[in-house]
């Protein structure tokens, strides 16, 4: 192989190592949230209830209750620097309020962490069921946040609406199908890889000479020696390829695509 190639090859790796290690240098906040619901009791299992027993009722402080679903809000600070209470406008609180009429039965704050210091000022009460919910914290670490728990009388997560911002970030970004989006980028990333490494190794096919070693393999040594040297150069130029190609696909997703952090699940 031509002394040249070799160090071309070397000085792209290294290259794209130094744009990566550059990027990871990078200080940002990245706050965001997910909203999931689930149904607890829907207008026909009401209506089935009723219809079997007249006698059993669902109500909230003498109130029907035709639908209760639980939506879970999870924000945290996909970042690598953390947010601050002081980053959060003081105009500009985090809240949680209710849509189109629905009323909140039930607001918790799952596992508060102590050095986080999450509350809010409000908790729902019978008297003010449409009550905007704002809410505070001491800081958030990279990957810390908090879930939240509501009960409430919607039926999907549109009908709860939630805001924050900071100053510097901007508003909170909802990233509730993101993570699925993630898997597949990865899927598509590993594909293109694999393509990529099957066309440097054909690549490589054309430009050294194989013949020498095959036609002197079963009478020298040396032949032996240098094809296993070549075969080592071959494996080595990959690995010097792959690393920083899954370490450039590993950024992009956890930038764009963030994942929830395993404590907050």
């Amino acid at each position: 192989m031509d002394i040249n190639l070799i160090l071309s090859i070397i000085g792209i790796v290294f290259g794209i190592l130094s744009l990566v290690l550059g990027y990871m240098a990078i200080k940002y906040q990245k706050p965001v949230f997910i909203k999931e619901t689930s149904n607890i009791i829907d207008s026909e299992i009401i209506e089935g209830i009723i219809q079997t027993d007249p006698n059993l009722k669902i109500s909230y402080i003498g109130e029907p209750i035709t639908n209760l679903s639980s939506t879970c809000i999870t924000l945290w600070n996909a970042g690598n620097i953390r947010i601050n209470n002081d980053d959060i406008p003081k105009n500009t609180p985090v809240w949680i309020m209710p849509k189109n009429d629905v009323k909140i039965y039930r607001l918790s704050l799952i596992n508060v962490k102590p050095e986080n210091a999450f509350r809010t000022f409000l908790n729902p009460s019978p008297t003010a069921p449409h009550t905007k919910f704002y809410f505070t914290f001491e800081y958030l670490g990279k990957n810390e946040g908090q879930k939240i728990q509501l009960i409430h009388s919607g039926k999907s997560s549109d009908d709860i609406d939630f805001f924050g911002k900071t100053k510097d970030s901007g508003n909170f970004v909802d990233v509730s199908n993101q993570e699925r989006n993630g898997e597949k980028f990865y899927q598509i990333g590993a594909v293109f890889g694999s393509i990529l490494i099957t066309a440097f190794i054909v690549y490589l096919s054309t430009i050294i000479p194989l013949t020498p070693f095959l036609d002197f393999l079963h009478t020298s040594n040396l032949a032996i020696g240098s094809l296993f040297a070549l075969f080592l150069l071959i494996i080595i130029s990959v690995i010097a390829i792959l690393f920083p190609y899954a370490l450039i696909l590993n950024i992009i997703v956890q930038y764009k695509y963030p994942k929830i952090p395993k404590d907050l699940r």
